[in-house]
């Protein structure tokens, strides 16, 4: 039999909640979302905005998204107009993905809305702390 310290049990408990408070952030966020788009969508057009053009394997690798979800996401920010599908001058056998004026429009409702959201959950939460849960946050990225 197992012994389960207690560091086993406090990792487990974290795991626990970091997805608790996950999910209640998207899920608020969801909730009144005011573009429509997923919050993966977001994230590929401030990737496109932040930093111009992008294969959409660049994508899939930034993101850990499938190249197969990276297609679905995609097809659907060009199909209403978010963003462009490019040919490579380059190389014509390679495609890059562009924002348009209505995905820049669009991201800055969206962040905007994303950020006012934050604000409110962590409303309560000191200062002092969140910055202890972003260097702590940053260190688990780091690694």
């Amino acid at each position: 039999m197992a012994i389960i310290t207690d560091r086993t049990k406090d990792l487990l408990k974290a795991q626990t909640l970091f997805f608790d408070v996950y999910k209640k952030w998207n899920n608020e966020i969801s909730k009144h979302n005011p573009t429509e788009l997923s919050f993966n969508h977001h994230q590929i057009l401030k990737i496109l905005q932040d930093r111009g053009p992008q294969q959409p394997s660049a994508l899939s690798e930034e993101l850990q998204i499938t190249t197969g979800g990276i297609t679905g996401l995609t097809s659907k920010l060009v199909k209403e107009g978010y963003a462009n599908r490019v040919f490579n001058e380059k190389d014509r056998r390679t495609v890059i993905l562009e924002i348009t004026d209505l995905g820049r429009d669009t991201l800055s409702i969206a962040l905007q809305y994303r950020d006012k959201m934050t604000k409110q959950l962590l409303r309560e939460v000191p200062s002092s702390d969140i910055r202890e849960l972003r260097r702590i946050l940053e260190l688990i990225l780091s690694k």
